[in-house]
């Protein structure tokens, strides 16, 4: 039985080896790549899923990624709204479950807090009493499977306040789960992993884990509905009818819009909501939701995800959106862009996955006043975007994702102003840098991620129409691993004879 309750760094290995005079430049561009890393593992993840929402109103455009774990479990549960009542429903789904072993999901976007609920359950006297042992074990998004696995045993013997078997350090993996299997067998335990990024991660988890007869518990928590549906043989914590009447409610995780268009109806009654997100929308539902959608005046962010890649989200139903949002995140193909978004001038991120776009979305977006965050992946079916003069004053950040038959991109003299970073990813037929690039003297950071080699060729015949930005990097997949190179290291062998910098990370489902 399992239910979904819907609310160490990568190795790095340098071969190459550099005079005393370049250590320090050499250390500050393997700390870069290593970012570049870090982030494209958390790209290739959201290609998979709805992106989270961030847990501010402010946009991070630097490389390094903060974890907000950590100040998760300090925050006190009256900082959270309804918290004691999702509590009360997971404590139930723990000590009142039988005797049948059950894996829990919790699953939602970032910031709704997750992490803190399920820290204040696991650490309720209640559950203390109920299990004979207790472990708490984070994973992340970049984690070496022997060292969590490790780490769980480490935690399993202190609770019987014993050491670990001896020759633990040298076991492989498969042994490490049988010593995790054997000791949990015969008891009745509760185990909290906490930050699952992906599939392969639980899997090379489940295994370990003995499906007993005590009346054990798994909690898992994620922002990836597959992965809570793939820990999840069944669904329990979809929305019940009449959830209408739960008008105070300022967060709904997750809405399967499979469930009928009564679901998506009883929304509209829930006018405090600021954060909803709707899966598996159907083309014919469009108009339900968009009705709804209208009544949700306070609304701050939203996320809608159809059925299937190519299922249409029919959403030009909508004449009065709610005017205050400020994150807006669509998954699944757009027969047209929605009208209603240029209206939207609170706007601060925007994110089109699968949107197919025949018409060129820029012209509908340009002029929103705080839209800080743009990104593309399948978006856009064109061959050129033009970024004109003085448009998209206060981006940021900008995202081109397997953008086909995509052949150019022109930035006008006095568009995007302020932007700082961009990135371009697998857009196979993109002919040179973006032609004005010059234009944008703000920029800090340019990255390419797996480019065709052609493109990385005239990249480097160009080098001096992105020598003014700071960092400029491109990364291939090969062998298994991550090789990201960055552009100064090409102009250092042109000038010294030394060799490109190639810094190498192994992807984590090589250790799984």
């Amino acid at each position: 039985m399992a239910n979904v309750f819907v609310c160490k760094p990568f190795d790095w290995i340098s071969k190459l080896r550099f005079n005393n005079g370049f250590a320090s430049e050499i250390e500050s561009i393997k700390h870069r790549a290593r970012d570049i890393a870090e982030r494209h593992q958390r790209y290739r993840y959201k290609f998979n899923h709805i992106p989270e929402a961030a847990g501010s109103n402010s946009v991070v455009v630097n490389s390094l990624a903060y974890d907000r774990r950590g100040d998760a479990l300090l925050v006190e549960e009256t900082e959270l709204v309804g918290i004691e009542n999702r509590k009360n429903e997971l404590m139930g789904w723990l000590v009142e479950g039988g005797s049948r072993f059950c894996v829990i999901s919790v699953a939602g976007m970032g910031g709704l807090g997750k992490t803190t609920l399920v820290k204040k359950l696991y650490d309720d006297p209640a559950v203390k009493k109920h299990f004979q042992i207790h472990a708490w074990i984070t994973v992340s998004q970049l984690f070496k499977i022997d060292e969590l696995l490790k780490d769980t045993i480490q935690q399993l013997f202190d609770e019987i306040k014993q050491a670990v078997p001896q020759g633990m350090s040298t076991m492989n993996i498969n042994q490490l789960k049988e010593v995790i299997k054997q000791f949990l067998q015969e008891r009745r335990y509760v185990l909290v992993f906490d930050d699952v990024w992906s599939t392969p991660a639980w899997d090379a988890i489940k295994y370990a884990l003995p499906n007993n007869s005590y009346g054990s518990r798994v909690i898992i928590t994620t922002r990836l509905t597959d992965v809570a549906s793939h820990a999840s043989t069944g669904t329990v914590g979809n929305p019940p009818k009449g959830m209408g009447a739960l008008t105070s409610l300022h967060q709904l995780s997750f809405v399967d819009a499979t469930l009928g268009t009564g679901i998506l109806k009883e929304l509209g009654k829930m006018k405090e909501l600021r954060r909803l997100c709707i899966l598996k929308l159907r083309t014919d539902d469009g108009m339900a939701l968009c009705s709804s959608i209208e009544n949700l005046h306070n609304l701050r962010v939203l996320g809608i995800s159809s059925s299937a890649e190519d299922e249409i989200l029919d959403l030009h139903y909508m004449s009065y959106p709610p005017l205050f949002m400020q994150r807006l995140y669509l998954t699944g193909r757009l027969a047209k862009f929605p009208h209603w978004i240029q209206s939207l001038r609170s706007l601060v991120k925007v994110y089109f996955k699968w949107s197919q776009l025949l018409d060129d979305p820029l012209k509908y977006l340009q002029d929103l006043p705080n839209l800080v965050h743009l990104e593309f992946l399948v978006g856009y079916i064109g061959e050129e975007l033009r970024f004109k003069a003085g448009k998209f004053q206060r981006l940021r950040l900008l995202d081109l994702d397997k953008l086909e038959p995509l052949r150019e991109v022109i930035v006008e003299d006095g568009a995007m102003p302020h932007l700082e970073k961009l990135i371009i990813q697998r857009c196979n037929f993109l002919e040179s840098v973006p032609t004005g690039i010059e234009c944008l003297t703000n920029i800090k950071v340019l990255e390419f991620f797996d480019m065709p080699d052609e493109f990385i060729v005239k990249l480097r015949e160009d080098h001096h129409k992105v020598a003014h930005i700071p960092q400029v990097y491109y990364t291939y997949w090969r062998d298994g691993g991550w090789e990201a190179y960055t552009l100064e290291g090409e102009q250092e062998k042109e000038k010294f004879g030394r060799p490109t910098t190639a810094i190498r990370t192994y992807d984590q489902r090589n250790s799984l």
